[in-house]
């Protein structure tokens, strides 16, 4: 006979603060490997390049922001929520519901969905850049300017490529590693935090705010959750 979960009798409250410190523990943890990891790749200088990974054009140096950007993802996203869906579901495959293939319907959903948001992302995006702080404020309004002209600066630097490779890596590191890691987030959040006991079709959207985080994407998942 299986074991239940270890979080199934605990309340929704246990479960976000346990999510969260799971989340904490894991970034730490992956970072550290990270970089014991980086210091053979990316040579002895690592620890001093990283301090100039938001301004440098040097190609080295960019190939090492991208790789703390994926092991970040895997910090921040993948390993934290795949964990807890062991903990919370046992099946981590069911848990995620990544045993499932998409049917038609959900794919053709999700395209229009996504063609749906566009103009409100827009929309937002544009508020954004005529956002003001009051006064008293602007040095919190400085601080997010910098961090948004920095996040595009860096996010020019990685589109920057003239080689297969280059495309490849940007491709994997951009688009599938990010999605997996979204959707995965995604999944946690709705199965474990916001539904209880039925079938439904739950639309995320999670709006791209580069101010707040140079890391940050935007996407959004037509979730299938099935209980």
């Amino acid at each position: 006979m299986d074991r239940p979960p270890v979080l199934q009798k605990f309340s929704v409250s246990f479960r976000i603060l346990t999510f969260v410190m799971i989340i904490i523990s894991t970034l730490i943890l992956v970072l550290i490997f990270g970089v014991v990891l980086a210091v053979p790749i990316f040579g002895e200088d690592t620890m001093k390049n990283i301090a100039l990974m938001d301004t440098s054009a040097d190609p080295n140096i960019i190939a090492m922001a991208k790789y703390f950007q994926v092991v970040s993802q895997f910090g921040i996203f993948l390993v934290p929520t795949i964990f807890f869906a062991y903990l919370d579901g046992r099946y981590i495959g069911s848990y995620l519901k990544i045993n499932i293939s998409p049917d038609i319907k959900s794919m053709i959903s999700a395209v229009f969905a996504i063609m749906a948001v566009v103009p409100l992302i827009n929309f937002i995006g544009g508020i954004n850049e005529q956002m003001s702080f009051p006064s008293f404020m602007q040095d919190i309004e400085t601080w997010m300017r910098d961090s948004e002209d920095s996040a595009a600066k860096m996010t020019t630097r990685f589109l920057n490529v003239s080689t297969i490779d280059g495309l490849l890596i940007n491709v994997m590191m951009m688009a599938i590693i990010q999605l997996l890691a979204k959707n995965f987030f995604s999944a946690v959040f709705c199965k474990s935090f916001f539904i209880s006991g039925q079938r439904t079709h739950i639309l995320l959207l999670s709006l791209r705010h580069s101010s707040l985080a140079p890391f940050t994407c935007s996407f959004m998942a037509l979730s299938h959750v099935s209980y």
